[in-house]
């Protein structure tokens, strides 16, 4: 087709004798076909997440000595338990194994300082270190603790051995900054127990 001129006849009679009737049943069925198969595709998907998903677990803050305990309160208006860290001083924590625990760290950050801020926490299981932890905080825009800015929540999971164990948290920050800090234990929802 080299022409308007050709395009036009192609229009008018070469494509109409191409093409074939259609009949009026095909469109409902192909429409048909298509809504049984994205539904039994949303079906089997569903299937398989449910199944394969990790369980989902609720978080009980585990009670903890060797820091001023406090309340910070979400930007959903929930109070929060954590305990306020200074540097160089520790939180500890009674455990019984094997259990998995989530420690949980929240700087508090200088007044007017945007900048990234390092600390570090140490972890130690019986007086043996476990893991050490470098973070670098930066400011939440949704938290504040008495009127000071706090930085995002940091976490780390702790894997306890079996038996009973005493887990330590120290704090080191490069500025002298406090830290609030939490321990705390998953407990499987009623979901997950049927």
């Amino acid at each position: 087709i080299d022409f308007a001129y050709d395009l036009d006849r192609a229009r008018k009679h070469v494509w109409p004798a191409i093409r074939k009737p259609r009949r009026a049943y095909a469109r409902p069925l192909l429409v048909a076909a298509a809504i049984l198969a994205l539904t039994g595709g949303m079906q089997s998907t569903m299937y398989v997440s449910s199944h394969t998903a990790e369980p989902r677990y609720d978080w009980d803050t585990v009670a903890a000595t060797g820091g001023a305990e406090t309340h910070l309160v979400s930007s959903r208006g929930n109070g929060q338990r954590w305990w306020l860290l200074e540097p160089e001083q520790s939180l500890e924590v009674d455990v019984r194994g094997p259990d998995e625990l989530r420690l949980e760290s929240r700087l508090i950050l200088p007044d007017g300082d945007s900048e990234l801020t390092p600390y570090l926490l140490d972890i130690y299981i019986d007086g043996e270190i476990a893991n050490w932890s470098k973070y670098s905080a930066c400011p939440s825009r949704s938290v504040r603790w008495r009127g000071r800015h706090v930085s995002k929540r940091k976490r780390e999971l702790v894997q306890v051995p079996a038996g009973v164990h005493r887990l330590k948290v120290q704090l080191h920050s490069v500025n002298g900054e406090p830290c609030l800090v939490r321990v705390r234990r998953a407990e499987k929802t009623a979901d997950d127990e049927t």
